[in-house]
This record gives structure tokens, C-alpha cells and sequence, in this order.
């Protein structure tokens, strides 16, 4: 959906009044899919929710997926722990947070 908004605003020379009622549609739809906030739902009464697409898949088709979501907010990290009944050794853990 995000796409297809972004699509309405870089291909069209001009944002129409149709244009803005199907990206506020878009708009409406997502994230929680509670709908337009009131004051936005008062300027443009006639804008109807578009049904979400269902995503039947699991996999990652693409590592760069991953790289785009890590370099938002994630991180990895080396975790220490001592081992105590070994001595002195330590165990290693790689983590994604």
C-alpha cells in the first residue's frame, strides 16, 4: 500500500483530487487499520478503506530485506558470560537486538 501511494505522487505530474482520495484510502488502511484521524475523515467524508492484501508467505527472498530492517533498528552484539564450573572460560553468544 505504501508503495502504491508513493507511486500516485512520483508518477503524476499533478496530485489530483482522485489522487489524494486514494493515497488518504491507502492511508486509512494501514498500520493499525483504525482509519483516518477525525479532522482528515471530516475534509474528505467520501474516502473509503481499501481491503489489505494477505501475505501468505514467510521467507526472505532477498537478504537486502533484512539489511533495510537491521539498519533501521537493529543491532548486533558480542555477549560474554563467565562458565564458572570450568574456571576461567568464558561462553560467547552472538546477538541480533
Amino acid at each position: 500500500m505504501f508503495n502504491s501511494a508513493l507511486d500516485i505522487i512520483y508518477y503524476n505530474d499533478k496530485l489530483t483530487y482522485d489522487n489524494i482520495i486514494q493515497i488518504l484510502s491507502f492511508k486509512g488502511s494501514m498500520g493499525r487499520n483504525t482509519g483516518l484521524p477525525a479532522g482528515l475523515k471530516k475534509l474528505f467524508p467520501e474516502v473509503t478503506k481499501i481491503s489489505r492484501p494477505v501475505i501468505s508467505s514467510n521467507s526472505i527472498n532477498s537478504p537486502l530485506w533484512l539489511a533495510g530492517f537491521v539498519s533501521g533498528d537493529g543491532m548486533f552484539y558480542v555477549k560474554t558470560k563467565p562458565v564458572y564450573y570450568k574456571g576461567s572460560l568464558r561462553r560467547f553468544a552472538l546477538v541480533f537486538s
